[in-house]
């Protein structure tokens, strides 16, 4: 066995979740992600692994596998961080020039 569980039940959240994760993996990593990644995100960003996953937790790590922003750019992602109303900046935690996209 290779000890790998797929079977999590995932649940997806809404736009505005995953938009808000995209924006703070970006914030947190410099890594730009689309917000199909942001939605598994959102599930840890709003410290909803344990409803989602309940007693698993404490079978092991939980390992989330983070694909990259084919899709999206940063001034998408910005202008739909600025349609849902989502707070934050980037700025006061790194410039924007500093910012590595893949």
């Amino acid at each position: 066995s290779s000890g790998i569980n797929a079977e999590w039940p995932l649940r997806p959240g809404d736009d505005k979740a995953a938009v808000r994760a995209c924006w703070n993996f970006l914030r947190d990593h410099q890594y730009l992600v689309e917000p199909a990644c942001g939605a598994t995100l959102s599930a840890i960003y709003d410290n909803k692994l344990e409803e989602y996953v309940g007693d698993k937790l404490e079978d092991g790590p939980i390992v989330v596998v983070v694909c990259g922003g084919a899709t999206v750019d940063l001034e998408t992602l910005m202008k739909l961080k600025e349609s849902f109303g989502i707070d934050g900046s980037l700025e006061r935690h790194y410039p924007l020039e500093t910012l590595t996209v893949e």
